[in-house]
């Protein structure tokens, strides 16, 4: 099933996003590195190659991460549909503002999927799964 929903490659830009909080630094101190892993893991499982990566170490309970920031002006100025690969989607957003900008450009093409561990988002997900799986990720926070 994944392999049909991720299709061909040429057709979009494949841009990667990690992220950890800063509140606890101990208890979060591998999870840079594991993302990273899991990203490079993609690109060779999939044969597709990240054009950037973003990496954030702050919290997302509140919108204002610099990363995540730029990521979104990259993906408003791209000039094809761009597919994000994350590891989870609580790494993309623990508030509403963060995730309605998320499922805003999905449903404008921008974003063609967001892609994590086992699971695709894209145009044609359930609205209700959206908000459920982002708001498992904004209750755990």
């Amino acid at each position: 099933m994944l392999e049909y929903r991720i299709g061909n490659g040429k057709d979009f830009i494949d841009i990667g996003y990690a992220r950890r909080s800063d509140e606890d630094k101990k208890k979060q101190i591998q999870s840079i590195p594991r993302q990273k892993n899991w990203l490079r893991d993609q690109e060779k499982k999939w044969r597709i190659k990240l054009t950037k990566v973003w990496v954030d170490i702050k919290t997302a309970k509140a919108p204002g991460r610099p990363e995540f920031n730029d990521m979104i002006d990259f993906i408003y100025q791209a000039d094809k549909p761009v597919r994000i690969w994350a590891w989870r989607l609580s790494r993309l957003s623990r508030n509403p503002i963060d995730e309605g900008t998320i499922k805003y450009l999905v449903t404008t093409g921008k974003i063609a999927n967001v892609i994590v561990d086992g699971k695709i988002y894209d145009s044609q997900t359930n609205q209700i799964l959206w908000g459920v799986d982002f708001g498992e990720a904004t209750q755990k926070s």
